[in-house]
């Protein structure tokens, strides 16, 4: 092992803007060196260099680092397998250092494809493996998320006082991405009811805290929503504007929202399997209005 506890934590927990830094801090082919080119790489939605640090990482002694990029470049490029998934449990089983990375990572790539309870028992999992480890912030991370994926399994419920949770804790903690990510899906819980004023008003905050984060792949699943909210509202001159920003993004899933929403504002006149790689929660949005 080539770095020590409270540099792994430091690295697993550091948002994009401290990632660049923090390489500076480890010795060049170093494990933490890689894996923080790999986070940067894959926050930024970078694919291009993803695949370069896969082909250099493909000798790394450690299968569980080998496995966590494979498995972070498919879900860049919407090529996740159900293979792919049991390859990165399978490897971090008795590596309790990577243990509860493999766990989130695995259910960011099980909801991917539409396996929403996979999805949900690894965030679980993964938020013990981290509580355990002395990880705040990517425990919460998957607290939240495995909250998220609930709340796909059980349409009919709402989430609200578990976000508000989620909110609160993540204030405590100053994480702008996980208290984005909660309001975002607050104002998801809202619009599903067709309280669209109230979606929006959440929609703009959580847009409001992601300020600073501007053009990550949270700010950007955050502007998509606002802007299908606007069109919700007939707001289509306001909606258009986001869309142009969001045109621009380089993540294949907001790409493919995109289309869904191209199809949405003009009166639904594709089908879900036409779209391709969209995410299922997006794929979802283009029968609501026929219901």
């Amino acid at each position: 092992m080539d770095y020590t506890k409270a540099e792994l934590l430091k690295v697993l927990q550091a948002p994009l803007s401290e990632l660049i830094i923090l390489k500076k801090d480890f010795k060049a082919g170093s494990t933490l060196s890689l894996y923080t080119e790999v986070l940067t790489a894959y926050l930024s939605g970078d694919i291009s260099n993803l695949i370069r640090l896969n082909d250099e990482a493909k000798n790394h002694p450690n299968a569980v680092i080998r496995s966590l990029i494979r498995t972070r470049l498919a879900i860049r490029e919407n090529k996740v397998t159900s293979g792919v998934i049991a390859d990165l449990i399978e490897t971090s089983l008795e590596d309790s250092d990577w243990r509860g990375e493999a766990l989130i990572i695995s259910g960011f790539a099980s909801e991917g494809i539409g396996h929403y309870q996979e999805a949900k028992d690894f965030y679980y999992d993964a938020f013990t493996a981290f509580e355990e480890m002395g990880c705040p912030v990517k425990s919460l991370k998957a607290l939240h998320n495995y909250i998220s994926a609930a709340s796909k399994i059980d349409p009919e419920r709402s989430y609200f006082a578990e976000f508000h949770m989620i909110i609160r804790k993540a204030k405590v903690i100053r994480h702008l991405d996980i208290a984005g990510s909660a309001l975002n899906n607050l104002a998801r819980e809202f619009q599903k009811m067709k309280a669209y004023k109230t979606a929006l008003k959440y929609s703009q905050r959580a847009l409001l805290v992601l300020g600073p984060v501007e053009g990550t792949y949270h700010h950007h699943m955050a502007l998509l929503n606002h802007c299908h909210i606007l069109c919700d509202l007939q707001r289509f001159e306001l909606a258009h504007e986001d869309f142009q920003i969001l045109a621009r993004s380089p993540y294949a899933d907001i790409k493919s929202g995109l289309l869904i929403l191209e199809e949405i504002m003009t009166a639904h006149k594709t089908s879900p399997s036409d779209i391709k790689n969209a995410h299922p929660t997006w794929l979802e949005r283009l029968t609501e209005g026929k219901n």
